[in-house]
């Protein structure tokens, strides 16, 4: 019977048996060592397995003749729907069927297409697991280019891979910053700034197809890289400029009704109040770098409230680990919408369109 796998951690010292920083809940096994080569972490993470297409099966009430000349019931393939299974268990990881033109990825194929990046010494593998019932696998990886914003902070900076089975098109990556000091994560920073993975070296090219699709890889790797630094720069920037924006407690809330779309108490929902007074109480914690004085603390405030494990919403929360880390990466979660439009109103904010 097959399981989910679960999440699987780089080490980042040789005598480091816990570090999931960001991945703090998410179930899992540490390294015993610090592994840099990429496939080498998928296959010790139990993830190097492939992904095959299964002919769809249904059961047909008049699809068999019995002994007897009879129409009876037989279980029959389905014209050109598949499903998608790992060769490791049988776990079947589509949440619906495929045709044949669905060409399966797997994270070793990513492995491949990603090879230029960890040879560069730009990454290091971090951490691998999966979610929405093995239908998502995300894998991790840590940027070696760690280090000090320009307000004094020590930020963590990740690439987090994307790829689903199925269920949302090609693999996609993004950076997302971890802010340790608080525990909070931001993705939407670097919305539109995406990179997808999606070609593989066919074995039925020919040379000279095989040499421009390996150029076309290597391209990839460096716009890849230089969107990720060009991130990081951004972020600096952003942060600088929230940081020297002071803002009173009456503009955080304003900001905080505008985010929610809370025109007056009287009228607001019982959970609009309450995420009101989440993010406000985040706004002013000094034991998680908030203050209540500048911009900075309310956007702060607004992702402590999306994700970090320290906000009493998360902790009180029903949403398991993982989920919560998808809707926080992945553009459609409410989490990143969420950090999207506070950051958009912090923008609004700065040019003087909102007070």
């Amino acid at each position: 019977m097959s399981t989910d796998i679960t999440g699987f951690f780089n080490a980042r010292t040789d005598t480091d048996q816990a570090a999931k920083s960001i991945f703090l809940g998410v179930e899992g096994e540490t390294s015993d060592r610090i592994i840099s080569d990429l496939p080498t972490f998928l296959e010790t993470a139990g993830r190097d397995y492939g992904i095959l297409r299964k002919p769809a099966l249904v059961r047909d009430p008049f699809g068999g003749v019995d002994a007897q000349g009879n129409v009876c019931e037989a279980i029959r393939e389905v014209d050109n729907q598949y499903h998608l299974s790992r060769t490791s268990d049988g776990r079947v990881v589509s949440p619906h069927t495929v045709t044949k033109q669905y060409a399966p990825l797997t994270l070793m194929d990513v492995a491949t297409e990603i090879k230029p990046w960890l040879d560069a010494g730009w990454v290091t593998p971090d951490a691998v697991f999966s979610g929405k019932n093995e239908s998502l696998e995300l894998l991790c990886l840590r940027m070696d280019a760690n280090g000090m914003l320009p307000n004094g902070e020590q930020w963590q900076h990740y690439i987090i891979l994307r790829l689903p089975h199925a269920a949302g098109g090609k693999c996609k990556g993004q950076v997302v910053n971890f802010r340790p000091q608080c525990s909070n994560v931001y993705a939407a920073i670097g919305r539109g700034n995406e990179f997808t993975i999606s070609h593989r070296i066919s074995s039925k090219m020919d040379d000279a197809e095989r040499q421009a699709a390996m150029l076309a890889r290597v391209k990839m790797a460096k716009n890849a890289w230089k969107t990720a630094q060009d991130h990081i720069e951004v972020l600096a920037r952003k942060v600088n400029a929230w940081s020297g924006k002071a803002l009173t407690v009456t503009q955080a809330v304003n900001l905080t009704n505008t985010l929610l779309g809370i025109k007056s108490l009287d009228d607001a929902s019982g959970v609009a109040k309450n995420k009101q007074e989440a993010i406000l109480n985040g706004f002013d914690l000094p034991e998680f770098g908030t203050h209540g004085a500048t911009l900075y603390d309310w956007v702060n405030a607004v992702t402590f409230y999306t994700s970090s494990p320290n906000s009493p919403v998360v902790a009180k929360s029903t949403v398991n680990p993982i989920d919560r880390m998808i809707r926080n990466v992945d553009p459609q979660g409410t989490g990143f919408k969420m950090e999207d439009a506070a950051q958009k109103l912090a923008a609004r904010f700065l040019g003087g369109d909102f007070q």
